[in-house]
């Protein structure tokens, strides 16, 4: 699968506003951080659907690259942002305002796996799709 440019301008655009939404908090510049704990779950489902939406842009954006390590089938854009989500969550530890949260990390975590689950499903019925030959795609219709 390949990707256009649209859609990496797109993934650099949501990665600059998600580093600045980082950033603003990391600083305690950023209040929207705070009402959104006094919503149950809040916090959480903001978590997941960041990180996920990152990892959802990314693999897409890497046209769904693989990694294969030991018999694993990983997507490179989620272990980027899997790993960028942990160390940013351990990195808390020594910012003055904010604190390590391990239930931060692990909606993090699951939104990072639930939009690959997703990037995978929209991959495979792209090439489906494309090799079917989709209703409306052929130029001959009349």
């Amino acid at each position: 699968m390949t990707s256009s440019p649209r859609l990496r301008r797109w993934t650099a655009l949501y990665t600059a506003v998600l580093i600045g939404i980082i950033v603003g908090t990391n600083t305690g510049h950023l209040p929207v951080s705070r009402w959104l704990h006094h919503i149950p779950w809040g916090d959480k489902l903001g978590h997941f659907l960041l990180m996920g939406g990152l990892a959802f842009l990314l693999n897409l954006s890497f046209g769904l690259r693989r990694w294969r390590p030991y018999q694993l089938d990983l997507l490179l854009g989620s272990l980027l942002v899997a790993l960028a989500a942990t160390a940013e969550e351990i990195s808390q530890y020594w910012l003055a305002n904010r604190r390590f949260d391990p239930w931060d990390l692990a909606a993090d975590l699951a939104g990072i796996l639930c939009f690959d689950l997703l990037a995978r499903l929209y991959g495979s019925f792209r090439e489906k799709s494309v090799v079917s030959g989709s209703p409306g795609s052929s130029s001959t219709s009349g």
